[in-house]
């Protein structure tokens, strides 16, 4: 991940066992911590990642992250 200031960061992984790459920009509002930032980006993380069907790209926005 490369962290641009304390609630910017982008990044890439690889998905197993899926063979899935995944890239994405995140963001929150900063009326949050670093560690609640982190908090909200992983269930935006979880919920991308939870779905079966086959797409392409995908969006999770939440009241202080994206």
């Amino acid at each position: 991940n490369v962290v641009h200031g304390k609630l910017y960061a982008h990044g890439s992984m690889g998905v197993v066992p899926s063979k899935i790459y995944l890239c994405g920009i995140v963001e929150c509002t900063d009326d949050l911590l670093g560690v609640d930032c982190k908090k909200c980006i992983d269930v935006a993380r979880s919920e991308l990642l939870g779905h079966t069907y086959k797409v392409k790209g995908g969006h999770a926005i939440y009241g202080s992250c994206h």
